[in-house]
């Protein structure tokens, strides 16, 4: 038994250095699965990304949405942008003298 104890310790060591070899990792692989790491990491960030601007996207169209039917009401209930009040246009002195001149409006009497 002393035999096959002792051969049996002899694989033991000469297995022990190959999984040590095999679990070294040389610079070569190691670069290859940190490119690997990185390249999951921008693919990770890159759904992340995607998923916010679908997520604005879905906000932005349910804004429009709104924005449409609140147009919508305005214009149908005579408030709308055509329907505005108009602004008179303050002439300039010589503007109003023009018009003096040629007749269209009256002078005004001081």
């Amino acid at each position: 038994m002393d035999e096959q104890t002792q051969e049996e310790q002899k694989e033991i060591q000469e297995e022990e250095p190959q999984e040590s070899q095999e679990a070294e990792e040389t610079p070569e692989q190691e670069q290859e699965s940190s490119e690997e790491s990185e390249d999951l990491d921008a693919l990770t960030k890159a759904q992340q990304l995607a998923e916010r601007i679908e997520k604005a996207n879905a906000k932005t169209e349910q804004l429009l949405k709104r924005q449409e039917k609140l147009m919508a009401d305005s214009i149908v209930s005579g408030r709308g942008l055509a329907g505005g009040p108009q602004k008179k246009k303050e002439q300039s002195p010589s503007e109003y003298a023009n018009d003096v001149m040629s007749g269209k409006i009256k002078p005004k009497d001081d």
